[in-house]
This record gives structure tokens, C-alpha cells and sequence, in this order.
């Protein structure tokens, strides 16, 4: 008896805390879904877009399906062993030019870039993920030690950026950037044109969040992924983001 009262009282409280919960205190679900019909014509033009855009002749096609269509996936990896890519270091962040591997965060702070770093001492073997700032515009950063000690920030070179164009309301205060000419607005066949095809290799999706494509490069101890949004009424593509870093 003394059990079932216990429960009782248990069921009672549950109640009582929905009743009194606050219309903001509750999580809506999205149970929106994507049109099927429309996403794969999306991505059916996405990937005729690619194929005619980039050699895919000596790469190897893989697909995914998920969610019956919601989500589709394109990867298209080169095969065998590919040159390094000349892929550059140097970018230029309003109007100043950081040199990854190079420039230490110190003489970042020196031509007038911020940051907020609480560890003053970075541990050997870590990369350590910040935010560079100037004025109100941002721009995410690592710096990466590998010296075999541990290391003031200030002493360690920038060695990884994400390039975010800023050409719509959510991302409006990311820091303008200049990469080879590469820029917010730049299209894919500009691209194409400053960096060549990728040799590492291609992937596409389309879903809930539109259709994205992305390139890969890769050197011996620098990466590259330009990440760009596929628009299938215009057919076109534009950059959304690079993803730019180095080993030591």
C-alpha cells in the first residue's frame, strides 16, 4: 500500500510540473520533411553539374540515399596516388596578410586582430581552436603545437583558418578575406580556374539545408576544402566557406 501511494504522489508531481511548465520551457520538434520529388531533381542537377564541370573520368563515384530521399549523397574520389596540390598559404584578412605556419598569433595581435586565448600556455601536441577578431567582423582560427614543450600562444604561428563568405544575414559579420583572388561571391568555375580540379576528391549533398558542394586538395602537410552552395534553379555555384590549415 505504502508502494502504491508513493507512485501515486510520483504521478501527481509529474502533472503538476507540466501544468505549471512555461509555454517557452517547451522544445518544439521540426517535423518538417523535404520534398522528395524535388530534392532528387536537385541533386540530379547538382551532379550534372559537377560531371560536366570537373574530369571525373579517373575518380570513383560513390551514392547514398537516406531517409527515402531526404538526403542524398555524391562523393567522387580520385584514384591512385596524385601529385601534391600548390596549394598557398598566404591570405589576406582585411586588408592584412597572415601567412599560415608563419605568422605568429603575436604579430596577428600586432596589425590590429584580438582574441580571447584563457589557456596563456598552449600544451605541446595541441591544437587549440579560437575566435580573431577586428573591430566587429570575426574569423575562426587554430593554432597548432608541435614543438615538444609547452608554448606561450603568443609564440606559436596561425596554422589553420576557416573562410566564411560573408553574402547573407548569418554570417554578415564574418572577417572579409582574399585567397588567390578567392573571395566571398567568387563562383565555382573562377575557382576551378585559380586552384585547378581537385586531387583529392569531390562530394556533394542535397537536403533539409539546400545543396552544398565541396572540393578537396591536399598537399604534404597542408589541406584545402572550399565548400560552396549549389543553387539548381540558376545552376550555379558560389563560395560559402574554405577550410584552410597545415601540419607542422
Amino acid at each position: 500500500m505504502k508502494r502504491l501511494c508513493v507512485l501515486l504522489l510520483a504521478v501527481v508531481l509529474m502533472i503538476g510540473m507540466c501544468a505549471c511548465a512555461k509555454p517557452e520551457d517547451i522544445v518544439k520538434v521540426d517535423d518538417s520533411t523535404v520534398n522528395v520529388s524535388d530534392n532528387r531533381s536537385n541533386y540530379d542537377k547538382a551532379v550534372s553539374f559537377v560531371e560536366r564541370s570537373i574530369d571525373v573520368s579517373k575518380m570513383s563515384v560513390s551514392t547514398q540515399d537516406e531517409s527515402d530521399g531526404q538526403d542524398l549523397y555524391c562523393a567522387w574520389m580520385v584514384d591512385g596516388e596524385q601529385p601534391a596540390a600548390e596549394i598557398g598559404k598566404e591570405v589576406t584578412l582585411d586588408g592584412q596578410k597572415l601567412v599560415l605556419g608563419t605568422t605568429l598569433l603575436k604579430e596577428a595581435k600586432d596589425m590590429g586582430f584580438t582574441c580571447e586565448i584563457p589557456a596563456e600556455t598552449i600544451e605541446t601536441d595541441t591544437v587549440y581552436g579560437f575566435t580573431l577578431n577586428k573591430g566587429t567582423k570575426w574569423i575562426n582560427a587554430d593554432i597548432d603545437n608541435h614543438t615538444g614543450s609547452d608554448q606561450k600562444a603568443d609564440d606559436l604561428a596561425i596554422t589553420g583558418l576557416n573562410l566564411i563568405a560573408g553574402d547573407n544575414e548569418l554570417t554578415a559579420e564574418a572577417m572579409p578575406f582574399d585567397y588567390y583572388g578567392i573571395k566571398s561571391g567568387t563562383s565555382f568555375e573562377d575557382i576551378l580556374k585559380i586552384l585547378g580540379d581537385p586531387n583529392s576528391g569531390v562530394s556533394l549533398s542535397t537536403g533539409s539545408t539546400g545543396c552544398s558542394i565541396e572540393l578537396n586538395y591536399f598537399a604534404d602537410n597542408t589541406s584545402l576544402s572550399v565548400f560552396l552552395r549549389y543553387d539548381p534553379a540558376a545552376d550555379v555555384a558560389t563560395l560559402g566557406s574554405i577550410n584552410l590549415s597545415i601540419s607542422e
